[in-house]
């Protein structure tokens, strides 16, 4: 009897760690990344939340938000507009874990592998690769491979909002949403600072993610509660209709960087004009000649709706270097349905 009750209660933790790690989504070890998890599910236009009302859980790292922020899983600043915690926590999760792959396969040696559903292929390496010393490839493989893991956790975005604007259901009416892009990214250009540091032995990735978003959220003046739903509010029949289970967005944002940044949405009457909003630099798309090699990203096969993007592009596969004119294709469909479209 002792050992069957032993058996069960081993049984019971196994299920309620495994029911942690994937009600989190977590892809890596639960102690690294519990702090920037974020929270899942939230619908960003409404009072309804769909989830943990804290955007920010793991305070261990002394960022503590549940009183300060304005909750449900979203934050306004006026400088940045709409923040998605949950998207810059997909955004740095992303971006690490291709870093992490692309720096193991560079070191290899290897020219075709995928990582996050996306496919690199590196046609070139740098002429005098052989000749260099072990440390000289390896300062490399850290500036290119986090280059590369830019482009590539960024851009495996993209597949994702094609999957909810193609694959309908309830997402659908939150596909490419105003504040979805730019928080991934916001989750890179935190992730990229934060990687160099535990790179440099100031270690702790997931705590410097949270420190970095803070900093984001403090500089870019985050507003009360009571102020983010006034915002809100102003923004029905505008940027939202109410509908059940939902709220269908009017606005969208496809914006992927051709002109070199990412932007947000502005908010007229409470942010600047869009071109005075904090503006974030967009990873690189062109990798045919950049530090010596030569390489281009591609959406994977199994990237949602990637044989349907490609036919609408005429090509066989989809390039990141096709994501702007796949996006005005998108931008163009949601015009047809009455929707206004940032690019």
């Amino acid at each position: 009897m002792k050992a069957l009750k032993m058996i069960l209660r081993a049984s019971w933790m196994v299920a309620f760690l495994l029911m942690i790690l994937f009600s989190t989504g977590c892809r890596g070890p639960i102690a690294d990344f519990m702090p920037i998890m974020g929270a899942r599910g939230f619908y960003e236009y409404g009072h309804t939340p769909y989830g943990h009302p804290d955007p920010f859980p793991g305070s261990l790292s002394g960022f503590s938000v549940g009183s300060k922020f304005s909750g449900n899983g979203i934050v306004y600043m006026r400088k940045a507009s709409f923040f998605d915690p949950d998207h810059r926590a997909k955004g740095a999760r992303d971006f690490y874990y291709a870093y992490l792959n692309i720096a193991k396969k560079l070191t290899a040696g290897n020219k075709v592998f995928s990582t996050h559903k996306m496919d690199i292929v590196i046609h070139s390496y740098p002429d005098n690769w052989n000749s260099l010393s072990e440390s000289e490839r390896k300062k490399i493989i850290v500036d290119y491979g986090i280059e590369l893991a830019k482009a590539a956790g960024y851009h495996s975005n993209i597949p994702y909002e094609n999957g909810t604007w193609y694959g309908g259901g309830v997402d659908y009416e939150s596909s490419y949403s105003g504040e979805d892009l730019y928080s991934d990214m916001v989750g890179v250009y935190v992730g990229e600072k934060a990687l160099r540091l535990d790179l440099a032995g100031k270690g702790g990735y997931s705590r410097h993610v949270t420190r970095l978003t803070q900093a984001f959220v403090n500089k870019n003046q985050y507003v009360s509660k009571s102020k983010a739903w006034k915002i809100i509010d102003s923004l029905e029949g505008k940027h939202f209709v109410p509908s059940k289970p939902t709220k269908t967005l009017i606005v969208r944002n496809v914006d992927v960087g051709e002109d070199g940044y990412i932007d947000n949405v502005p908010i007229p009457g409470f942010t600047p004009a869009r071109m005075q909003m904090t503006r974030l630099p967009a990873p690189r798309m062109d990798f045919s000649d950049f530090m010596g090699f030569s390489a281009d990203i591609y959406q994977g096969s199994n990237a949602s709706y990637s044989k349907r993007c490609a036919k609408k592009l005429g090509v066989s596969r989809v390039n990141i270097k096709d994501h702007p004119r796949l996006m005005r294709i998108i931008g163009k469909e949601m015009e047809a349905k009455g929707m206004k479209v940032f690019y």
